[in-house]
């Protein structure tokens, strides 16, 4: 076989573009397009029969249909091709034209407007929910059932998707050719008969079909799916909608966690059990050991003069005798033994925590009181010497989900014990301590923590079988957004058990709440007082002392009977944990008894007898600092009592 390809290719290659350029340019015009499932086809060309047959109505042809109507497309495009006659056809008008030659020519521009029925639909073509391609098809249906006529015969000539339009044309039902003559078109004024609006609306009444009419000319617009429209669209809406809501969970879920991490380590710094000496040592002078029977104790030789005396007997007070029931007493040698060494800095480490707590002390006057307010740097090495005396273990087994803070558990000769419920072994247990008042007043308050959601009834039980007078609170329910306390008060009733509490009276105060309570339980009935304490700012001690310090002297001045020496009850005091401001309130109210029946006060001495009744008290060096500034802000208020000039020689002598 010859090769029909020139044999300068270059030059052949150019050729053929030109003729591209020369065909595209002058057919472009007049093409008339009719797009579906984002394809145009071209009508003018005769080769576009085969793909609108196939995209408007492929149910219609089968593949022989389809094969012949291609191959009579080709014989036709290659017979007009070699014709010079058709020169003159392809000149036509270029908008709706009708070919000037016999009506047996092909149609090759746009059909003629009377051979279109123009059909208006009430509904939107661009409905995600729905094709044109449906649309397109269900209305060639219902023309083809009103009219009795072949839906292959029923073609489409152009759609305006701004006015939801559609151009319909009709072949006769004899026109097998695929190639349309203007004989073979059924003129629009034939199809229009009576009642076919009527009946293709019932035909097909989800289209809306609002009129149907001879074309006067629609806008003719290309078509391309919106992507809204695409069958996956809701699916990738779908995933992309989980795949962000996976995210912020992820988040959210991170985030949670480090709060969480946060917030533990938190607590781990607060509750930390370990005893941590100063970094900056208090200074001593010469200090020097007395040897007792059993461990040293130290002492300061500027604190305490060296004198001859016989070794006294001291009785061991409060914690020994009370809570273990010993009568042994210590044996103190206050002469100095000459085989005594002497060392710097503090106390030896071998020293126990429950000496140290027996056994220190600093008394101050209200002189030396008001000038340890201005060293707060002192205070915080005399703080820092103090052992926290944390148990390492409670002895009740199962205990644990009834306390707060894991680390925070109490002392176990001093724990408050509840009467037991049959139902509930656990119900002997709270988490609270007996704490001694000034001069060693056995039960005078008690300690505990911020009632949970499942402790608020032992709460109350202890409340009523304490036959407590007043509670005390100061904290929030939540600080920082990190719950606090449990909120155990009823609006103006409530039950708790076996316990009914009462509101009877709200009053306001500055600074704090103050509601009077009725306790009622099996008949009888107890009046109580709850002060809460509302204005202490968070991780850190109040500004200014003054309100608390009107707080505990009504406090104090409340707890007592009508003769003003006995006390009704233990003072039930809670914050959170129950160590820190709890111990600020009690040491402080203990300071203040003091400050005012001896005109001097022991912090050092208070604290210490406070941790040994409940390990912690006072957590911070600056809680210990607002105890003195609270003691000093209750001295200004007592009549001042001027040193006599011998006592001031005295004092100068001794500095």
């Amino acid at each position: 076989m010859e090769s029909v390809v020139p044999a300068n290719l270059p030059s052949f290659i150019c050729l053929i573009f030109l003729g591209l350029v020369f065909t595209v340019g002058n057919g472009g015009a007049r093409s008339l397009h009719y797009t579906t499932a984002s394809k145009t086809v071209n009508l003018r060309r005769p080769n576009s029969i085969r793909q609108l047959t196939q995209q408007i109505h492929p149910f219609h042809l089968n593949d022989d249909t389809v094969s012949r109507i291609s191959d009579r497309a080709n014989v036709g495009l290659h017979s007009r091709q070699l014709d010079g006659d058709h020169d003159e056809e392809k000149k036509m008008v270029k908008k709706r034209a009708v070919p000037r030659t016999s009506s047996s020519l092909a149609i090759t521009t746009a059909i003629p407007s009377e051979y279109i029925t123009v059909v208006t639909l009430g509904i939107s073509m661009k409905a995600p929910n729905r094709s044109i391609d449906d649309v397109v098809s269900e209305l060639r249906n219902a023309f083809a059932y009103v009219l009795k006529w072949p839906v292959r015969n029923i073609r489409v000539d152009k759609i305006s998707l701004a006015g939801n339009v559609i151009g319909l044309y009709f072949l006769k039902s004899g026109m097998t050719g695929s190639i349309i003559h203007a004989s073979d078109l059924i003129p629009a004024r034939d199809v229009l008969q009576p009642q076919l609006l009527k009946s293709v609306q019932l035909q097909a009444p989800e289209l809306n079909v609002t009129n149907i009419m001879v074309d006067h000319g629609i806008y003719i617009k290309t078509y391309t799916i919106p992507l809204w429209t695409q069958p996956f669209f809701p699916y990738v809406t779908a995933a992309i909608c989980l795949v962000v809501l996976l995210l912020l969970i992820l988040i959210l879920y991170l985030c949670c966690c480090r709060m969480e991490e946060k917030m533990a380590k938190e607590e781990d710094e607060i509750t930390n059990q370990q005893i941590f000496y100063p970094t900056l040592k208090p200074e001593m002078m010469d200090p020097l050991t007395v040897q007792p029977d059993s461990s040293p104790v130290f002492i300061a030789q500027s604190s305490m003069p060296v004198v001859q005396t016989q070794p006294t007997r001291v009785k061991a007070k409060g914690l020994l005798e009370s809570r273990r029931g010993s009568n042994a007493s210590l044996t103190i040698d206050l002469n100095p033994s000459p085989d005594t060494l002497c060392w710097t800095g503090t106390p030896p480490k071998e020293t126990s925590g429950l000496e140290f707590l027996l056994s220190a002390g600093n008394r101050l006057s209200r002189r030396d009181l008001r000038n340890a307010v201005k060293m707060p740097i002192t205070l915080y090495e005399e703080f820092w010497e103090i052992p926290m005396n944390h148990p390492e273990k409670v002895s009740v087994a199962g205990s644990g989900m009834k306390n707060r803070y894991k680390t925070i558990i109490p002392n176990e000769h001093s724990r408050v014990i509840l009467p037991d419920e049959e139902s509930d072994p656990l119900s002997s247990y709270i988490n609270a301590n007996y704490i001694r008042g000034y001069e060693g007043e056995p039960n005078a308050y008690i300690a505990t923590q911020g009632p949970m959601s499942h402790t608020i009834v032992d709460f109350w039980r202890l409340v009523w079988y304490e036959k407590s007078p007043i509670i005390v609170m100061i904290t929030k329910l939540k600080e920082k957004n990190k719950p606090k306390c449990e909120n155990y008060l009823p609006e103006r009733y409530g039950i708790f058990g076996d316990i009914e509490v009462f509101v009877e009276k709200i009053i306001e105060k500055n600074g704090y709440i103050l509601r009077h309570l009725t306790l009622r339980c099996h008949g009888e009935c107890l009046g109580i007082l709850h002060f809460w304490y509302t204005s202490w700012p968070d991780h850190k001690p109040p500004d200014n002392p003054r309100v608390l310090v009107e707080l505990i002297k009504e406090v104090d001045l409340r707890r007592y009977k009508n003769n003003g020496v006995t006390p009704k009850g233990p003072v039930i005091v809670h914050c959170s944990a129950g160590i820190g401001r709890t111990g600020c309130f009690v040491g402080a109210s203990i300071g203040v008894r003091q400050l005012r029946e001896e005109h001097s006060v022991d912090v050092l001495g208070i604290v210490c007898s406070m941790r040994l009744d409940r390990g912690g008290m006072i957590q911070t060096h600056e809680q210990y600092e607002f105890i003195h500034q609270i003691l000093c802000e209750y001295e200004r208020e007592l009549e001042e009592v001027y040193p006599t000039e011998s006592q001031l020689d005295d004092a100068y002598l001794t500095d």
